[in-house]
C-alpha cells in the first residue's frame, strides 16, 4: 500500500511539474511576432538608411521576407537577419534604404511635404500578406544642402546610444539650437550639449570664423522606461543663421539602437499578452 502511494505521488508530482512547464511555456511567448515601436527620421535621399526591429518567439516560422511602403518605391530592405537571442524570443532587424529613381534627375528633392509613416506592407516566409505597426517614421522629401558657413568633417558613434559630431566653422554664424520632430517625445532620454573648443555653448550663440564645433549626444533611458525598448534613428537639425541673416540648417543623423536585457524583453512580453487579454 506505502508502495503504491509513494508511486501515485511520484505521478502527481512528474504531472504537475509537467502542467507547470507547459504554463511557463506559454506565459513566455509572444501573442504573435510584431515589430517594435519606432521613431525614425530619415530623408528620402539616395544612400540614407533606418533599421526595423522585429520580435518573434524562437520557433516563430512565420517572418518578413519583404517590406514595402506606399507612396516610396525608391526605398528597397535588405533580407531580414538575427539581431539578438533570447531564452524564448529573438530580435531581429531589417535595413531600409533609399535607392536613386528616375524621378531624382528631373525633380529636386524639396518639392514635396514629409510623410508620416505609422505601419508597413510585409510579405511574410508562410506566403501571407499583411499590414503591420511600425510606430513612427517621418520621411522628408526636402533639400537639406546647407550654405558654406558650416560643414562636418568628422563623427562618431557607440552602441550604447552616444554619438559626437564634430564641425567647422568657416564663416561668421548665430547658432540658434538643435531640433527634431521627436525631441519633445523623447524629453530627459535624449540628452545633448554643445561645445566650442573645449567651452560650453548656451544657445543662442555667435560663432566667429574658424571655431570648431563638437556636438556631443546620448540617450539616457533606464530600463523601466517605455523607451528602453524602443529604436530611435533621427535627423537632428543644427539651426542657425549666416552673415546675410537667412536661416539655415545642418543636418546630423544620430540613432539608438535596442540593446535589450533577458529581463526587459520579459516584461514586454508580459504586456503584449496582456493587451491581447
Amino acid at each position: 500500500m506505502r508502495k503504491a502511494y509513494i508511486g501515485w505521488m511520484i505521478v502527481v508530482v512528474l504531472v504537475a511539474s509537467w502542467a507547470g512547464n507547459i504554463y511557463a511555456h506559454e506565459a513566455n511567448r509572444l501573442p504573435e511576432g510584431r515589430f517594435l515601436s519606432h521613431l525614425i527620421e530619415v530623408t528620402d535621399s539616395p544612400g540614407d538608411s533606418f533599421m526595423l526591429y522585429y520580435i518573434a518567439n524562437n520557433d516563430d516560422k512565420r517572418l518578413p521576407v519583404s517590406v514595402s511602403i506606399e507612396g516610396l518605391p525608391a526605398l528597397r530592405f535588405y533580407p531580414i537577419s538575427e539581431y539578438m537571442t533570447f531564452r524564448s524570443q529573438k530580435l531581429y532587424r531589417l535595413i531600409g534604404h533609399f535607392e536613386p529613381g528616375p524621378e531624382d534627375a528631373d525633380s529636386p528633392s524639396g518639392a514635396a511635404a514629409p510623410l508620416t509613416i505609422r505601419s508597413v506592407d510585409v510579405n511574410y516566409s508562410d506566403g501571407t500578406r499583411g499590414t503591420s505597426d511600425i510606430g513612427k517614421m517621418i520621411v522628408y522629401r526636402e533639400d537639406w544642402r546647407s550654405s558654406d558657413s558650416i560643414s562636418q568633417f568628422s563623427s562618431s558613434s557607440s552602441s550604447d546610444g552616444t554619438s559626437t559630431a564634430s564641425f567647422r566653422v568657416d564663416q561668421p554664424v548665430m547658432v540658434n539650437g538643435l531640433s527634431s520632430a521627436f525631441l519633445s517625445e523623447l524629453g530627459s532620454a535624449f540628452t545633448y550639449d554643445l561645445h566650442v573648443g573645449k567651452e560650453n555653448v548656451v544657445l543662442p550663440s555667435a560663432i566667429g570664423a574658424g571655431s570648431s564645433l563638437s556636438l556631443n549626444m546620448a540617450f539616457p533611458v533606464p530600463p523601466n522606461s517605455q523607451l528602453y525598448l524602443q529604436p530611435v534613428a533621427m535627423r537632428l537639425l543644427l539651426e542657425y543663421t549666416d552673415e546675410a541673416g537667412i536661416h539655415r540648417e545642418q543636418m546630423m543623423p544620430t540613432e539608438r539602437q535596442p540593446y535589450p536585457t533577458q529581463t526587459a524583453i520579459r516584461e514586454y512580453v508580459k504586456a503584449q499578452r496582456r493587451s491581447k487579454e
